[in-house]
């Protein structure tokens, strides 16, 4: 008689053992998803940060350069060469798109080795200068659903 009751009582032991393991491992995958996406966040936050910075150092500074290196109206000559943002020169690769007699858009792209990158808008209307930066941490041209988009936006 005791032989039955043994078997019922092992099997109810190990079921709890078995329910407490899954309910341990879920926690885990959950917290290790959670971390994964707070670096995934991470990078997408310094690759627009970066954008930004980039952003107003040549607007402000503009070494070599006697005037700001990104266009003001539809009149302002902007640079072709010689703008250097993470190493690379993105005055070759920069589009310039809503001239008007008063204000401008440059828009440029910044890729970084980690595999993040950053579109940046600069838009300069009339005086005032608003910079939008906005970080992915995968290529700006994806369309993975796991892709995160942090921006940053500055005027002044």
């Amino acid at each position: 008689m005791n032989t039955g009751f043994t078997l019922i009582l092992s099997l109810l032991i190990t079921s709890i053992v078995l329910s407490v393991g899954l309910g341990v491992f879920d926690i885990i995958f959950r917290e290790m998803a959670l971390s994964g996406s707070g670096m995934e966040s991470q990078k997408a936050f310094y690759a627009a940060d970066t954008g930004e910075e980039c952003s107003m150092y040549w607007d402000l500074k503009h070494p070599g350069f006697t005037y700001s290196v990104f266009a003001t109206s539809s009149d302002s000559v902007s640079p072709t060469n010689g703008v250097l943002c993470n190493e690379k020169d993105i005055a070759a690769s920069w589009i310039i798109t809503d001239l008007t007699p008063t204000s401008a858009t440059t828009e440029f792209k910044l890729e970084f080795a980690n595999g993040s990158c950053a579109n940046i808008f600069v838009i300069k209307d009339s005086g005032s200068v608003k910079i939008e930066s906005r970080g992915y941490n995968f290529t700006c041209d994806s369309v993975d659903p796991r892709k995160v988009e942090r921006a940053l936006r500055v005027s002044y």
